[in-house]
């Protein structure tokens, strides 16, 4: 069974696909103002809704990096 066919219509994807972007925002802008907790928080959420997008990932281990380094 497809990824496609597990989610059900294509609109409950594409939803998954807005939410998880909504959430790459609002970790960039978490990042932009050095709160890198509520980032981690929002790229994690949006790598549990689509875990094979690798800039959610990045984002993610950069605001670990820049926590461990400031």
């Amino acid at each position: 069974m497809s990824y496609r066919e597990k989610m059900g219509t294509g609109s409950a994807l594409t939803g998954m696909v807005k939410q998880a972007e909504q959430l790459r925002l609002d970790g960039n802008l978490y990042f932009s103002k050095d709160r890198f907790g509520a980032a981690i928080d929002a790229y994690t959420e949006a790598i549990t809704l689509c875990p094979n997008v690798p800039i959610y990932w990045t984002n993610r281990a950069l605001c670990h990096l820049r926590r461990k380094y400031v």
